[in-house]
C-alpha cells in the first residue's frame, strides 16, 4: 500500500533536525515557486489526445481500419513508414511524407481505413506557432519543406481549407486549419466527414484507450474479418463476424532506445478454433536449454497444449503436420506426445544451399523421451532415405549429414533438435538471457528487424534459381525497400501472457 502524505513528512522529519527542516522546506517553497513561475511563461496547453480522438469521424462501420494516436515523440514513425512506404522519393504516398510532422507535433491521431475505392487516410495533430501563423498565411512552413519537393500550398474556396501538392506526393493533401490544430485528409469526402462530424451531424466517437490509457501512443486494428478470409475462402467477401481486433499501448525511454509495450487482443478464435487458444497454458521459458542458433533473425516459442486423440483443436497448419507424422508411421500417442509441451523454431546461424550462404532453420522441442527418438529415426529413414548422419556431441540418436545442405536431426533423453543448420553453430544468449527474465508465458516471438531485412535482401537472387524466367515474390527495388525500413525498427521480443494478451519490448 503507498505511503500517505502524512506519513511521508513524518519520515522526513525523522532525517532532520530542526535546522534541516527548515532548510528542506526553504528548497520545496524555491521548487513550489519555480514551477508556478514557468508556467506563467508556458503557452496554453494543447489540446489533449483524446480530444483530437474525439474531434474526428470514426472509421467506416464493419471496415479494416487502423487508428494511432501518440503525444510528441511516441508516433511510431518507422514502422508507419513500412506501411505507407513513405519514403521522400517520386510519387510516394502524400499521406507517408507528413510521417516526421506527425511525430514531432505533441499530440496526433491518424485512421487508416479502407473503402470500395481504396484506403483512405485522416486525421488531426497539434500544430506549433510558427506552424500555424505560416499556414494561416497561406504559407507552407518552413521546417516542413525538408520533407516535400517544390511543395505548395493552395487556399480552397473554404474558409482555412487548404491544398497541399509536392513533387513528390502522389496525390494532394487537405488540412483544415482550426485553431492550434490541423485536420489531414487525403480527399474532401474525408474532410466533408470531419467537418459534419464537428457539427453534430455523426456520433460522438466512442474510441476509448482500455491498455494503459495514460502511456503516449496506442494503436486499433481491426481487420474486419480479413485474416480469417485468407485462412478460409480468400475469394469470398469479407465477413466481420470473423473479425480479429488489436489494441497496444507503448512508452519509450527518455533516448528512445527502447520502448514497452502491452497489448491485447480479440477474435483470435476465428483463426485458431475455438478451443485452442484457451488450452494454452503458461510455461517457464527461464531455465530451458534451447537451441537457439547466432545470428539469430526470428525466434518463436509456444508451450503447446496436449491435443487430444483426433488433433481436431489444432490449427490447420499443425494439422498437416501431424498428418506427415501419422504417413511416416509414427503412432497416434507419440503424435500426441510431440505435440505436447514447449516448442522453438528459430531462424538464424548459416547454412549452405548450392553456392548460396542462407540463414539456417532449426526446430528444439524438450522432453519428449522415447518419442523423440522415433522421431528422429523416422527422419532419417523416412524423410532422407540413405543418408548416414555423423554423430553428434551431447545427442545418443541420430546426427548431421552434409546433403545439398546441412541437414540436422538429434536426439537425446531430454530434446530433439531438427533442422537445416551446422550443429556446431554459434548460439545466441542475447535471446536466452530476455527469456532468463521473462515471467511464465504461453509463447513468446523475437524478431531481429535489420537482420531479417538484410535476409530479405537476399531473396532476389535466389528468383532466377528457384522461378527461371518468372517473376519471385520479392523484386530486387522491393527487397531493397524493405531492408532499409526495416533496418530502423531495432529488435522485438513479445511475450504471450495468454494467447489474446501479453507485452512487448522494443529496442536498438
Amino acid at each position: 500500500m503507498p505511503l500517505q502524505f502524512s506519513e511521508i513528512i513524518k519520515a522526513i522529519r525523522s532525517k532532520f533536525d530542526g535546522r534541516g527542516v527548515t532548510v528542506l522546506s526553504a528548497l520545496l517553497l524555491l521548487f513550489i515557486i519555480a514551477i508556478f513561475i514557468r508556467s506563467l511563461g508556458e503557452k496554453k496547453p494543447v489540446p489533449a489526445v483524446d480530444a483530437l480522438m474525439a474531434a474526428l469521424p470514426e472509421p467506416d462501420a464493419n471496415s479494416p481500419a487502423i487508428i494511432v494516436s501518440a503525444t510528441k515523440g511516441e508516433f511510431p514513425q518507422d514502422a508507419a513508414r513500412l506501411v505507407t512506404n513513405g519514403a521522400p522519393s517520386s510519387g510516394a504516398p502524400s499521406a507517408g511524407l507528413f510521417l516526421p510532422i506527425l511525430d514531432s507535433a505533441d499530440a496526433m491521431v491518424v485512421i487508416i481505413t479502407e473503402r470500395s475505392e481504396g484506403f483512405a487516410v485522416y486525421g488531426a495533430f497539434t500544430l506549433t506557432s510558427e506552424e500555424h501563423d505560416a499556414l494561416s498565411s497561406g504559407l507552407v512552413p518552413e521546417s516542413w519543406k525538408r520533407y516535400f519537393l517544390a511543395p505548395e500550398l493552395l487556399q480552397t474556396d473554404r474558409q482555412d481549407l487548404y491544398q497541399m501538392t509536392a513533387n513528390n506526393a502522389a496525390s494532394p493533401i487537405y488540412l483544415k486549419i482550426d485553431k492550434e490544430t490541423a485536420f489531414l485528409a487525403d480527399s474532401l469526402t474525408d474532410v466533408d466527414r470531419i467537418m459534419g462530424h464537428q457539427s453534430g451531424n455523426s456520433a460522438p466517437h466512442s474510441r476509448k484507450w482500455s491498455v494503459e490509457p495514460s502511456w503516449g501512443g496506442h494503436v486499433f486494428l481491426y481487420d474486419g474479418g480479413a485474416i480469417s478470409s485468407m485462412f478460409t475462402n480468400p475469394s469470398a467477401s469479407l465477413d466481420s463476424r470473423n473479425a480479429i481486433s488489436f489494441e497496444a499501448a507503448w512508452t519509450s525511454s527518455t533516448d528512445k532506445t527502447q520502448t514497452t509495450a502491452k497489448w491485447q487482443m480479440s477474435g483470435l478464435d476465428h483463426i485458431m478454433g475455438a478451443s485452442f487458444p484457451g488450452s494454452l497454458k503458461p510455461h517457464d521459458w527461464s531455465g530451458g536449454d534451447i537451441f537457439i542458433p547466432d545470428p539469430l533473425i526470428l525466434s518463436i516459442g509456444i508451450n503447446m497444449p496436449n491435443p487430444g486423440r483426433n488433433f481436431s483443436a489444432l490449427p490447420s497448419g499443425a494439422r498437416y503436420i501431424q498428418e506427415q507424422m501419422r504417413k511416416m508411421g509414427l503412432k497416434n500417442a507419440e503424435i500426441q506426445t510431440l505435440f505436447s509441451g514447449p516448442a522453438t523454431i528459430s531462424l538464424g546461424g548459416r547454412t549452405q544451399l548450392l553456392w548460396f550462404d542462407l540463414p539456417g532453420i532449426v526446430l528444439d522441442i524438450p522432453g519428449r523421451g522415447e518419442a523423440a527418438y522415433k522421431l528422429i529415426d523416422k527422419f532419417w529413414s523416412d524423410i532422407f532415405t540413405g543418408a548416414e548422419p555423423r554423430p553428434v556431441d551431447g545427442f545418443s540418436r541420430g546426427g548431421v549429414a552434409d546433403l545439398p545442405f546441412t541437414v540436422l536431426g538429434a536426439a537425446n533423453d531430454s530434446k530433439a533438435v531438427i533442422g537445416l543448420v551446422s550443429p556446431e553453430t554459434e548460439q545466441n544468449w542475447e535471446i536466452k538471457d530476455l527469456l532468463a527474465a521473462t515471467e511464465p508465458a504461453v509463447a513468446w516471438l523475437y524478431i531481429d528487424f535489420p537482420r531479417f531485412g538484410a535476409s530479405l535482401a537476399e531473396v532476389p537472387a535466389l528468383n532466377s534459381m528457384i522461378y527461371e524466367d518468372e517473376e519471385g515474390p520479392l523484386d530486387e527495388e522491393s527487397a531493397i525497400h524493405l531492408k532499409d525500413a526495416m533496418t530502423a525498427l531495432g529488435r522485438v521480443f513479445v511475450t504471450f501472457g495468454s494467447a489474446s494478451a501479453g507485452s512487448a519490448l522494443c529496442y536498438y
